[in-house]
Order: structure tokens, then sequence, then C-alpha cells
């Protein structure tokens, strides 16, 4: 995540945006989907929806 609106850039501490949570959404009939909440700015609180893909890219991983 990265600030980009004028509520994530300016505010008490400006240009800083930080995930506090994360809920998923089993309750919509949809597992893949997450509500991510975040602090905007130290000033207000925001929330971003995640959906997952069902397969993930591979391209670029490396197997450990």
């Amino acid at each position: 995540m990265t600030p980009e609106l004028p509520s994530e850039r300016i505010g008490t501490i400006a240009n800083v945006v930080f995930p506090t949570g994360i809920d998923r959404r089993d309750d919509l009939g949809t597992p893949d989907r997450f509500d991510v909440y975040y602090g905007m700015a130290d000033d207000r609180i925001g929330v971003a929806r995640l959906d997952v893909p069902e397969q993930l890219p591979s391209e670029g991983l490396t197997e450990s």
C-alpha cells in the first residue's frame, strides 16, 4: 500500500498508510475477499478491498 489519496497524504503524519487489521469476508459468500483496514496519514481510518485470485502467478517466485 502506498499513500495516493489526499486523505492519505495530508494529516498528522503526512504520506503514511499502515494496515491495522484484515477481515476475511466469508459473510459475503466470497472466502477469497478480504477487507484491509488501514491508517491514513495517522488522521483517519480507511478500508481497502483485496480479492485473491484462485491461482497466484508463479512468475518471479523462487523456491527455497
